[in-house]
């Protein structure tokens, strides 16, 4: 396929050939699905919102020295259980592109996560739960980084490769290794509680939300070890 820039949100909102000055506008529940092509492969890992619904405040195109950023609140339920809330804080002044995003979601069974991660990362969760995940991630047009804290339990993976017997038992071998010398089952641990952190690049032939996707997964990974 040809490259194809996408645009971050803000970045639209700031070239519009028209000066925009808003109060509230409030987005009605709604169900999202994204979809996401591994690098090889042809089976898309996905990740789907049900009541799916947002707010911007004082989206504008116009800059202001005393507030310099308006806001989107979304809220939604992450594969329809997790409670997912999250504050987008995006420039106003075109040529500035620093965003921040503070957010939360709620306990989940992370085997629901199998439908994006098995296709994406040939990678399955077989037990674990989130308890809580609380993020912040600051960025710009290139790079973001995410600090977070990740509080889960019993937490065991498993790899994925073909179904012939002598790939199952490797299968077996390489996750058993990963879950005793690698993974991390549990946070907190041994009354620590880890932060993860992390930094990705912007991929410009993909969308805001991979940009914001790749910087939450590295914090996660530095937490689970992975």
């Amino acid at each position: 396929m040809p490259y194809r820039y996408k645009k971050l949100l803000y970045e639209s909102v700031q070239e519009l050939p028209f000066l925009l000055r808003t109060g509230k506008i409030s987005v009605g529940s709604m169900d999202a699905v994204y979809r996401e092509l591994p690098q090889y492969g042809t089976e898309p890992g996905v990740i789907n919102f049900t009541n799916l619904s947002g707010t911007f405040t004082g989206l504008t195109n116009i800059p202001d020295a005393e507030e310099p950023f308006y806001t989107l609140s979304a809220h939604a339920a992450m594969y329809g259980r997790a409670p997912l809330h999250a504050t987008f804080y995006f420039p106003k002044s075109r040529g500035t592109n620093r965003f921040e995003v503070r957010g939360s979601l709620g306990s989940m069974d992370m085997s629901l996560l199998n439908q994006t991660i098995i296709p994406l990362a040939k990678a399955e969760i077989e037990e674990g739960t989130i308890d809580k995940l609380d993020f912040h991630i600051t960025g710009d047009g290139s790079t973001a980084s995410v600090d977070l804290t990740l509080l889960y339990h019993d937490l065991k993976i498993a790899l994925v490769r073909n179904k012939g017997d002598n790939e199952v038992k490797e299968r077996k071998f390489l996750s058993w290794i990963a879950n005793e010398f690698v993974v991390k089952d549990s946070n907190p641990e041994h009354g620590e509680t880890r932060r993860g952190t992390g930094t990705a690049e912007r991929d410009p032939d993909r969308s805001q939300f991979n940009y914001l996707w790749r910087t939450l997964l590295q914090g996660i990974k530095e937490t689970a070890g992975l």
